[in-house]
């Protein structure tokens, strides 16, 4: 072994040779005779590519992860009077992670001598060819993507059911407990436990419903007893709020303003895909079809909802006065499903086309035969009773034409706007 001194600014090099002896050579660092404490680097160099536990080992005082060649050292040691990263051996045997608690789907690793909550979920039980659905209503590969992509975009998404994501409960069959559609129809499997265990209850969680539970397992047995899901907001208390700025939406909705904030979904896609089914927003501007609406809600972040089906009575005025009969007679049968009177189809245009303001309803007009008007009551009394029932989310979002936008997705022929 040679020691060299150098008086200014006193930096001792200790150069090794014939050390092969005493440790083999490895993939490794660099083992230090010294650690300076108040600098936190290294000095004073006993052996290189060397691993960090046989450096500590041979009293060894300090360890460099990566190995460096002689000129970096004596670069580093003239230049800085050390070398940094120094990893000290007084925590070598000691579990840097003891007292630690990473997120789920983490777990802690040893980093450069401290503690690391790395993402490694537990895909021990996974299939891998068995596909996944998320709360967010996104398909992932398997369980164990899932959990992966959750983790490492930090996001607070849970396990809806596996399989691909569908549009109803009717084709999701629930390995545990039982499915249940949200507010914005979307299936979701739901434990229907009879009771809440102490373990269970491990903090207040805010429901899309704007409700505070004292636990997830209360949200969920809520759920069950409405017949209805509700979804995980956020966790704590739900906070009060007249706006945006402070309200918080499930992931993947926005926050629109109206009278008050709501939560509305943004189409993932254009909306091109659907079928032409003109409506008149409450802003009194037609939209092209339900997507299209939504659409301009999400990049507006105002809320509109749908007054009537068919177009605005101001936006008639591009519409040749010959082609507007055959034009509500599409719309009308449409909306029906079936073709319309005579009598109905005639009042209705004459309601639109001399500008008055009055709603396109399903129960029609007087004149609509009695055929349609029970089938319309009914249809009627089916919305006003889902009004009722909807406990979920902000404002109900006077919609139930959400199902209807999955059987649009089949292309119509239509005439223009």
């Amino acid at each position: 072994m040679k020691i060299i001194m150098n008086s200014s600014p006193f930096i001792m090099i200790v150069m090794m040779w014939g050390t092969s002896s005493v440790l083999p050579l490895t993939e490794g660092g660099s083992c230090w005779a010294n650690y300076d404490t108040l600098s936190g680097q290294c000095v004073a160099l006993i052996h290189r590519r060397v691993s960090y536990e046989d450096c500590c080992r041979i009293s060894g005082f300090s360890f460099i992860e990566r190995d460096m060649s002689t000129e970096d050292i004596f670069r580093s040691l003239i230049m800085h009077g050390g070398v940094s990263d120094c990893l000290p051996c007084s925590s070598f045997g000691k579990d840097v992670c003891e007292g630690i608690t990473c997120n789920r789907d983490e777990v802690c690793v040893a980093r450069n001598g401290q503690p690391l909550c790395n993402c490694d979920p537990d895909c021990s039980d996974v299939d891998l060819d068995q596909p996944v659905c998320g709360s967010d209503r996104q398909t992932y590969t398997n369980e164990c993507t899932f959990k992966m992509n959750r983790c490492q975009e930090r996001r607070d998404v849970e396990l809806a059911y596996y399989g691909q994501c569908q549009d109803s409960c009717d084709t999701v069959t629930c390995a545990h407990g039982t499915c249940l559609v949200d507010q914005m129809g979307a299936p979701h499997c739901v434990n229907c436990s009879p009771e809440c265990k102490d373990k269970e209850v491990q903090g207040s969680v805010c429901g899309t419903d704007k409700n505070t539970y004292e636990s997830i397992c209360h949200l969920r047995l809520t759920s069950c007893n409405i017949g209805k899901a509700i979804i995980k907001n956020h966790n704590g208390r739900c906070v009060g709020s007249t706006n945006c700025s402070s309200f918080l939406c499930m992931e993947g909705n926005i926050c629109s303003m109206g009278t008050k904030p709501h939560c509305s979904t943004c189409p993932q896609a254009g909306c091109g895909r659907y079928a032409l089914r003109a409506l008149c927003g409450s802003d009194d501007v037609t939209y092209a079809n339900l997507c299209a609406m939504k659409r301009a809600i999400c990049d507006t972040r105002v809320y509109v909802k749908r007054q009537h089906f068919g177009p605005c009575a101001r936006d008639m005025s591009h519409i040749p006065p010959q082609d507007r009969e055959a034009y509500f007679r599409y719309y009308l049968s449409f909306f029906h499903h079936e073709q319309v009177s005579e009598p109905a189809t005639t009042a209705l245009i004459r309601r639109l086309t001399t500008n008055t303001e009055e709603s396109l309803t399903r129960t029609g007009d007087n004149d609509v035969d009695d055929t349609t008007n029970d089938e319309n009551n009914q249809v009627t009394e089916e919305e006003n009773q889902g009004e009722k029932e909807d406990v979920i989310g902000v404002e109900t979002e006077e919609e139930p034409e959400e199902e209807e936008v999955a059987e649009e997705m089949v292309q119509k022929e239509s005439p223009n706007l």
